[in-house]
């Protein structure tokens, strides 16, 4: 799947299992900006998120929120 140009956040399920709680308001949200292919249908995604700047996630971490439209 091309995950480019979409907007994606973190899954509530990965944040509860990493932190065992989800933080205060709205989770981590961006457009994808760069997508790195590591076989086997698995993905290392670059977010480009306007609160928190560029961050990092895999495929399995995220959820697809809408198309960004240029």
């Amino acid at each position: 799947m091309d995950y480019l140009g979409k907007t994606v956040r973190l899954k509530a399920d990965y944040i509860e299992a990493r932190n065992g709680r989800i933080p205060d308001g709205e989770l981590k949200h961006g457009i994808v900006i760069e997508q790195l292919d590591l076989k086997n249908d698995r993905f290392l995604l670059t977010i480009d998120d306007e609160l928190f700047g560029l961050w990092k996630a895999f495929v399995s971490q995220i959820e697809v929120m809408e198309m960004t439209k240029h």
